[in-house]
């Protein structure tokens, strides 16, 4: 009896160690077979967040091990009462590989649905010592207020070379300051639903804004379209009267922006360093033919003082 009372104990406390549950995080252990391949997954858990999905969010660790390998990666994702019924995946905000090189085993992802989601487990790459088992252990934590969840075991293969990506959050800011103190935060960092990312800005109109100086040591801006064109046999120099009358018209070099379309539409940099390379070699092509042209003159006072002294 003793026996049997302790091979219960055991049992039980190993199903507490597959799935350990609160109100707060879910706990699983995933077993991939050793002939698993990638885009094979599994869906463990379905999580229902407090106040009908609203405060649906989630952050998903995992740990692999096969044989030599070991990895472990932690991903952050965002569901509320109402989103589509599509698979995305989670992103991934901390990643521990098995080497620098290795490419990343497995990937988080979701299915949102209204006021809960769905989690999977999903195989990007096979690692380890391929004749066994790949387990990788699962923890979820429910960071929005009180979640339930409800395991789940569904198996299946991602055909999709990609999916879309889940979002982390709508909107993410960082302000700085001491708490000691009653002068309000500075603006650090903000993100916005567009992808837009300002620093000392709450309303970043590109994809960087930055209100105030920067400083770098190199800044590096891609661009195509480089003038060597302009050295080209068949490109059309225009003749300095051109220039000259262009300039007494709309004060400012044929080509290059007015003061006006910069203080409207700012200034490209990889574009203005085009214009103004192009110009540069226009210029040296004006210097180009005012030497051939000085030399032809001075060939030609040259002549014509060897016959005054020849006479």
């Amino acid at each position: 009896m003793k026996k049997i009372f302790l091979l219960l104990v055991a049992v039980f406390c190993c199903l507490l160690v597959t799935n350990a549950q609160t109100s707060s995080y879910y706990e699983t252990s995933i077993t991939f077979p050793k002939d698993y391949k990638v885009g094979d997954y599994v869906s463990f858990v379905w999580a229902e967040a407090h106040g009908s999905g609203a405060g649906g969010y989630y952050e998903v660790s995992l740990t692999c091990l096969r044989g030599n390998m070991a990895a472990g990666a932690t991903h952050l994702y965002s569901s509320s009462h109402a989103n589509p019924q599509i698979w995305r995946e989670a992103g991934r905000i901390n990643d521990n590989p098995y080497s620098v090189s290795s490419a990343k085993a497995f990937t988080v992802d979701v299915k949102t649905n209204a006021s809960a989601s769905e989690i999977r487990v999903r195989a990007t790459a096979v690692q380890g010592v391929l004749d066994q088992d790949m387990v990788v252990n699962v923890k979820v934590r429910a960071i929005g207020i009180t979640s339930t969840f409800t395991p789940l075991s569904r198996i299946g293969t991602e055909t999709a070379s990609s999916i879309p990506l889940a979002p982390m959050t709508a909107e993410w800011n960082l302000w700085v300051g001491n708490p000691f103190f009653s002068e309000p935060a500075k603006v650090a960092i903000k993100a916005d639903v567009n992808g837009n990312v300002g620093i000392g800005t709450l309303s970043p109109a590109e994809k960087l804004s930055v209100n105030g100086t920067v400083l770098a040591k190199k800044v590096k801006v891609t661009a195509t379209g480089w003038p060597d064109y302009v050295f080209a046999q068949n490109y059309a120099l225009p003749s300095l009267q051109e220039v000259e009358k262009y300039i007494g018209e709309h004060q400012h070099l044929p080509g290059v922006p007015s003061a006006a379309e910069v203080e409207r539409e700012k200034v490209d940099l990889g574009a203005m360093n085009e214009i103004l390379l192009r110009k540069i070699e226009e210029l040296t092509l004006y210097l180009i033919e005012e030497r051939k042209e000085r030399e032809v003159l001075k060939a030609e006072v040259e002549k014509l003082r060897k016959a005054q002294t020849d006479k």
